[in-house]
């Protein structure tokens, strides 16, 4: 090392017991520094997978309350269907209604033979009584119609009940 410029210097050789003593300290500190070393790794992973696991969590949940929402849109898609339903058969027994109430009016006005141009043949009445017989028909079929659905319906529900029913004794 001399054409490098640096001076060469001779070790002295250690005693025994001085030799014992540092390697015994080495060993010591390298043990603990080891020690410490493995507890910040051990808790390092830890807490990383603690981390892990409640974003894992919090994913789940979100995933549940997006499908939730997918459903509840259904359902009210559903109900707002079933309520445009309800609205027509509601028109459907107005005019039914109105119908029986005219016919009401004219049976009592020919009885009692106030009302002109109803004469004696009751054609008028004849075809007042075919249009109201008309209008009840297409409400009971509506009312028909709509009973089903309701049947299928509640034949759907109960059975995503069971399904669900299933599902969660199978999970826990």
């Amino acid at each position: 090392m001399r054409f490098l410029g640096y001076k060469v210097e001779t070790i002295r050789p250690l005693n025994e017991a001085k030799a014992v003593e540092l390697g015994s300290s080495f060993l010591a500190e390298f043990f603990i520094f080891g020690v410490a070393g493995t507890v910040v790794v051990t808790e390092t992973v830890r807490s990383s997978l603690k981390s892990s696991a409640h974003n894992r969590a919090i994913n789940e949940a979100l995933t549940e309350l997006k499908s939730d929402r997918v459903a509840d849109a259904e359902c009210i898609d559903s109900l707002m269907h079933a309520v445009k339903i309800l609205e027509k058969e509601n028109d459907a027994l107005r005019l039914a209604t109105q119908s029986l109430v005219a016919i009401i009016v004219l049976k009592v006005a020919k009885e009692r033979a106030w009302l002109p141009g109803l004469g004696g043949d009751g054609a008028r009445l004849e075809n007042e009584l075919m249009h109201v017989k008309l209008q009840l028909d297409s409400a009971h079929e509506l009312a028909v119609r709509r009973m089903q659905r309701s049947m299928s319906r509640l034949e759907a529900i109960s059975h995503l009940e069971s399904v669900e029913t299933i599902s969660g004794t199978m999970a826990s």
